[in-house]
């Protein structure tokens, strides 16, 4: 055990000492991931064969060779690759979240197999008939490999970045709000295989130590060209607002000639947050910032889903709501629920339901953020927040058409009328229904947080509104209540 031990730990020293460089890296993982899927559905097919024709599945008891399988498995392989790449599970694979890989994986398995049926159903029927199954299986089986090793690939490599292999290292372009910001999240996710260099100011003449540390300066960005040589700068993260359109390009086109990522951060409320579509009028190129997504068909499917998922959910937690309500009622007194009024979509105001976790009293001390380890709330209170049971009562207001499944969370109106002072396009979050969960929740952004960030998060929900935007959320959301990190 110990030689091999000894002999790991010979192989990463070897590995660190090879310096990778991002480039380097993403080749490697540019040719590792889709080997390793091509790998996988290549042993899926064999599993699903394997259950298919010599297991007593096989209720026809057809039993062909692997001739029979080798162009229907050739047929799902290449379509997979071809659906992945429009899907992007080629692009940074090792960054996405969890939930955000099971889609992926999950779209690129069903998008293979709808292509594998079409394709034999106009080239082959006689091999569609008795593959049902097998494709059947073989789409189980090929998401839950596939997932499985992209999941220990990620954690594979995440783990080899503990060691300096694989890091990127990142200076942060400013030393201000913004790029204190930037520096906070990079601080938190240090494992992801990025590494701090250190800030640059936007001239020489800016302080040397600004307020909130950024850790090293290493210049300024009249020097940043001799910067990045000396650190062997991987990326960078320009958060200078109000930064010229030349000192932008000067920027981008060093990054370019030193073959440097760049990430351009925008001021919160200095740029839309929409999607950006390629256009052209008479040849010429245009940018075109989209309108928001909510509109038409579009608006109809998200109700539908809306009625049917709180539909179902008051039928599976109806259980549960009951135990919650006698539990409350049994340690307290007052009412079961709480209502209160908020303001939903188009500023009109509407009594969000919720099952009461505070005190009778807790109003009298005026009213205020939920925070953790709140005094005002009940011992059964503190336990259904903490599991996010509490607002179990809002699907009735989704059913009434009220509130939806996923948006931005409601307000008080007297918050929401302060805030549309204070904060520019605060009432756009407003164009759509306010959300039992949404984007800024997901993204830990829920009590007493900054509200111009979580404002952000909101206006780009509203702004890239998807199906499948829906879905991301509502499964993180899922995660979260599982994990307990509510209060």
């Amino acid at each position: 055990m110990k030689s091999v031990r000894s002999s790991a730990k010979d192989i990463i020293k070897r590995l660190a000492n090879l310096g990778l460089r991002r480039l380097e890296v993403e080749t490697i993982l540019g040719i590792a991931f889709p080997s390793m899927d091509v790998l996988l559905l290549w042993s899926s097919s064999w599993i699903a064969y394997s259950l298919s024709f010599k297991s007593e599945l096989d209720v026809e008891r057809f039993q062909p060779g692997w001739y029979f399988i080798l162009p229907i498995t050739t047929i799902f392989t290449v379509s997979f690759l071809i659906a992945g790449i429009v899907l992007r599970l080629y692009v940074e694979p090792t960054r996405i979240s969890a939930v955000v890989r099971s889609t992926r994986v999950g779209s690129g398995v069903l998008s293979a197999l709808f292509l594998t049926i079409g394709i034999l159903y106009f080239m082959s029927p006689a091999r569609l008939e008795p593959s049902r199954l097998f494709l059947a299986v073989l789409g189980m089986a090929s998401f839950l490999m596939v997932l499985g090793g992209r999941t220990l690939m990620t954690r594979m490599i995440r783990w080899l970045a503990a060691y300096g292999i694989g890091l990127e290292k990142v200076l942060i372009l400013g030393d201000g709000r913004e790029a204190r910001a930037v520096h906070e999240l990079f601080s938190k996710h240090q494992a992801r295989r990025y590494k701090l260099a250190g800030y640059v100011t936007g001239s020489d003449t800016a302080d040397a130590e600004p307020s909130g540390m950024l850790g090293s300066k290493l210049g300024s960005l009249d020097s940043l060209a001799t910067i990045i040589k000396r650190h062997s700068i991987d990326k960078m993260v320009l958060a200078i607002p109000g930064l010229h359109t030349e000192q932008v390009l000067n920027v981008a086109n060093l990054c370019s000639d030193n073959r440097v990522a760049l990430w351009i951060l925008p001021d919160h409320f200095q740029l839309m947050i929409s999607r950006v579509d390629e256009d052209e009028l008479a040849g010429l190129p245009l940018m075109t910032i989209s309108e928001v997504r909510l509109k038409g068909v579009s608006r109809v499917v998200k109700r539908l889903v809306d009625i049917l998922i709180s539909a179902l959910l008051l039928v599976f937690a109806s259980g549960i709501m009951v135990a919650v309500a006698i539990a409350i009622r049994l340690t307290g007194s007052g009412s079961v629920f709480f209502a209160q009024q908020r303001m939903g979509r188009d500023g009109r105001k509407f009594m969000m339901l919720k099952f009461r976790s505070m005190r009778l009293d807790a109003d009298l001390e005026g009213q205020g953020w939920t925070v953790e380890n709140d005094d005002r709330t009940t011992t059964v209170g503190r336990f259904i927040r903490r599991f996010s049971m509490d607002e179990l009562p809002q699907l009735i207001n989704v059913l009434r058409g009220e509130m939806s499944l996923v948006g931005p969370r409601p307000e008080l109106p007297d918050y929401v009328r302060e805030f549309a002072r204070r904060y520019p396009r605060y009432m756009q979050r407003h164009h759509e229904k306010a959300g039992m969960t949404g984007w800024a929740q997901v993204n830990g952004l829920r009590g007493d947080v900054s509200i111009s960030e979580r404002t952000l998060y909101d206006l780009y929900y509203v702004e890239n509104w998807s199906v499948g935007l829906d879905m991301q959320i509502l499964l993180r959301t899922v995660l979260e209540v599982l994990r307990g990190r509510a209060y």
